[in-house]
């Protein structure tokens, strides 16, 4: 079975939903091979890590096709594609 351990795509914050910004979310139990591939390009990106159970929650809202998620201190992911998810084992 696939293990999601990371998202790259936009999002937003609830104070200034008129701009998007690359986002890149990692999974606290990402292995580091994973993690180093999604840091590649990250200078500009805000870069969040958030627990399994949270990271599980992001893979329904994908699977779900809905628009945007919820993250904390407000910001929201953009779930519109193109978006990159990272998987493994």
């Amino acid at each position: 079975m696939t293990t999601l351990y990371a998202f790259i795509g936009d999002g937003t914050h609830e104070d200034s939903r008129d701009s998007l910004y690359q986002f890149i979310v990692l999974s606290d139990d990402a292995p580091q091979d994973i993690v180093a591939e999604c840091m590649e390009d990250s200078e500009d990106a805000t870069v969040l890590t958030v627990t399994r159970v949270e990271m599980d929650s992001i893979h329904r809202a994908t699977d779900r096709n809905d628009d945007s998620y919820g993250m904390p201190d407000g910001h929201i992911l953009d779930l519109v594609e193109p978006y990159i998810l990272a998987w493994g084992d």
